[in-house]
């Protein structure tokens, strides 16, 4: 198996699929999805945050990452999000919890690998 090829197809296409959420035009702007996802992965690596989201995203956002709940949406949706924007913010917040937890897993494969 060609395992280095493989780790550059897959970055490849973690980096499309980021590009393509939080660059592309939508409801929200793409600074913003770019900030919620920079939060959502600060957040779950448990560093600290700092960013000038609206209040009612930052505290989806906080919530999403520690205890998501329906009612959270809800409570977004009702600061004014239009639907695509909500699932935008959804989308922004589980780029930057994935990025977090695959960044974790890929330092837990490289120590294994060096222990071998």
């Amino acid at each position: 198996m060609n395992e280095p090829n493989q780790h550059h197809t897959h970055a490849a296409l973690i980096e499309a699929v980021q590009r393509a959420a939080l660059e592309s035009k939508g409801d929200t702007e793409p600074t913003m999805r770019r900030a919620i996802r920079t939060r959502a992965q600060a957040l779950v690596e448990g560093r600290a945050t700092s960013d000038d989201l609206p209040v009612a995203v930052a505290r989806f956002v906080d919530a999403m990452v520690s205890d998501p709940r329906e009612a959270d949406v809800e409570r977004l949706l009702s600061t004014g999000h239009a639907d695509d924007g909500a699932l935008e913010i959804a989308i922004s917040t589980a780029l930057g919890m994935s990025a977090a937890r695959l960044e974790h897993g890929m330092r837990a494969i490289r120590a294994a690998e060096e222990q071998s």
